[in-house]
């Protein structure tokens, strides 16, 4: 690795994967700093975390600690190594006295992280940034989260027919279980910042995020594919159905939902009933995966006829192209 990026006098940005010598590189700058006269008061180090901030810290002073007893031509050695070549007499006195420096310094190099950082940023200037004078920071986001998801449910039972009470009804259909609907409730607090950083300053964030999809996406509202693909092979999913039956257990079950959908397909141009959306869609996701191939059909009476491959193939087709829409 260059060692340029450790002279003080230069701005750098460094890339490189784990193991490659950044904590190394990050603490020869700091060396670098301090023999150039830097109070060690006046330097701050920041990292993500409080681990990596402790070793930072750790091999710093070791490092010192190991100037401290080197000779004159080991010591050379050393500064040479962090680009340093021409060490005279008052170079070296300092790389020496350094580490008793750091130890007897009011406050010393300070490693830390852009949490504590930003903390710290908060008590000093907590007015100006709209937090309470001598918050404490809550370690308890579990619990909270639960106080919170309870208040909300409860917020929405006071009110069975209210705005918040259909949009968790929603949401509970959408993602199918409790669980599944407390984890997307968790993914978009999780993701909160991002989601007021993009929406917060529109009149209405909820329209403007869902035409941004829709455009972004080339959501088409008035298509349906699988409504348009069962239309188009009724008499095929007919067929489909009876050779899947010829199977057993699991197969059998699924060729019964798909007949049962089937009849409560409504005349040409007419409108699904609830029951056949909910139904067929349960099916649809059950009996084909669309990640599926030839080899994983089933032995249907023997080996899978054409008719019943192509089909296949065709429903797999329509599902990918859900899928992937869906994973968009």
């Amino acid at each position: 690795m260059s060692r340029s990026p450790a002279d003080p006098a230069v701005n750098a940005t460094v890339f490189a994967s784990a193991g490659t010598g950044k904590t190394w590189l990050l603490v020869t700058r700091l060396l670098r700093l301090l023999l150039a006269g830097a109070r060690p008061e006046g330097i701050l180090a920041v990292t993500f975390t409080r681990d990596a901030a402790a070793e930072m810290r750790l091999r710093l002073v070791e490092r010192l600690r190991g100037w401290q007893m080197l000779d004159d031509a080991a010591l050379r050695g050393e500064l040479a190594g962090i680009g340093l070549p021409d060490v005279d007499e008052a170079l070296s006195t300092r790389a020496r006295a350094l580490y008793e420096e750091i130890l007897f310094a009011p406050q010393g190099v300070r490693t830390t992280t852009f949490h504590a950082f930003c903390q710290d940023l908060l008590r000093r200037f907590p007015l100006e940034a709209d937090v309470p004078p001598g918050f404490e920071i809550a370690d308890n986001a579990a619990e909270l989260f639960a106080e919170a998801r309870d208040a909300l449910y409860g917020d929405a039972a006071m009110d069975p027919e209210g705005c918040l009470a259909q949009a968790l009804e929603t949401l509970f259909e959408e993602t199918g279980t409790a669980d599944s609907a407390e984890k997307t409730l968790k993914g978009f607090l999780n993701h909160r910042s991002d989601w007021w950083a993009w929406a917060a300053d529109e009149a209405d964030p909820v329209a403007f995020a869902e035409a941004r999809m829709r455009a972004l996406l080339s959501v088409d509202d008035d298509a349906d594919p699988v409504g348009g693909f069962v239309a188009a092979h009724r008499d095929a999913l007919v067929e489909y159905a009876a050779l899947l039956g010829r199977n057993t257990g699991t197969d059998k079950a699924f060729a019964i939902e798909i007949a049962t959908c089937l009849e409560m397909l409504p005349p040409a141009g007419g409108a699904p009933s609830p029951r056949f959306d909910s139904q067929s869609a349960r099916g649809r996701a059950s009996h084909t995966d669309p990640n599926a191939s030839t080899a994983d059909l089933p032995p249907v009476g023997g080996a899978p006829s054409p008719r019943f491959l192509r089909l296949f193939e065709t429903a797999r087709g329509v599902l990918l192209t859900q899928d992937n829409a869906a994973r968009k």
